[in-house]
């Protein structure tokens, strides 16, 4: 037996028994590279369950969705009567022996039929809960985002690295300048509510507009020479810094 891919997933979700268990087992025990990959897929699972933050779940999201799920369980666990007899005309008439229906692979078992009903609920149920657990992780997913972007930048060949703080000498976040002049700038707070990140451009005494931006991150292009200042603003932006930026980074 060969696997496919929906029951290796099921296997590395913990969703095979019995026979069908035991059968991927010695397949992978047999197949050394396929078993790296459904052990990296096991740990890659783990691993994002164990960075979650501890959250608050919604009220009410637990019994929404165990009510989806045992709505959804009943109607794929309908099992089909018997197909329709179809009457022909006497000349198309044959008489049906043994042989006349094949039934080749197929496993009417009710553990087999258990099996194919399984099948047709777990990715909704899989489905389901991802969903939950993606709003609930989204920050963090956006956080791990911004945090490999950041390394990436930094490992490029040329990228020098500054580490911003404020007027008071507390960390603000990491500014990374590339070789072809990009800057890639993370900050490490968000505005507050209604107000957005400017940055700009400081040289000779003028400020000069590189965008605003919300997710705490940036990438623009900024002139040799000049600084690279970041001010908060009113949604959508000023003309000029309306506050006093809060880091200037020469470059």
């Amino acid at each position: 037996m060969t696997p496919d891919q929906d029951t290796l997933t099921a296997y590395t979700l913990g969703l095979l028994e019995g026979e069908e268990f035991r059968a991927v087992e010695a397949y992978l025990s047999n197949h050394p590279e396929v078993a790296a990959q459904v052990r990296a897929d096991h740990e890659a699972l783990a691993a994002f369950a164990l960075s979650l933050p501890p959250g608050e779940v919604p009220s009410g999201s637990e019994e929404r969705l165990l009510a989806r799920l045992r709505s959804e369980d009943k109607a794929a666990a309908v099992v089909p009567g018997p197909p329709a007899v179809l009457s022909l005309p006497p000349q198309h008439a044959a008489p049906l022996g043994p042989s006349s229906v094949s039934t080749a692979g197929q496993d009417a078992s009710p553990a087999a039929t258990t099996r194919r009903v399984t099948r047709t609920w777990w990715p909704l149920a899989f489905a389901a809960a991802l969903a939950l657990v993606t709003v609930l992780a989204w920050p963090s997913l956006q956080s791990w985002q911004t945090q490999q972007a950041l390394r990436t930048y930094q490992n490029q060949a040329g990228a020098v690295t500054h580490q911003l703080q404020a007027q008071g000498g507390e960390a603000l976040g990491t500014l990374v300048r590339l070789a072809d002049g990009r800057t890639f700038v993370v900050i490490n707070e968000r505005p507050q509510a209604g107000r957005v990140y400017q940055a700009w451009a400081v040289a000779d005494g003028k400020a000069v507009s590189l965008g605003v931006f919300q997710d705490r991150q940036i990438l623009t292009q900024v002139a040799p020479g000049a600084a690279f200042a970041v001010s908060v603003e009113p949604p959508g932006g000023s003309p000029q810094p309306t506050s006093t930026p809060i880091v200037v980074q020469p470059l």
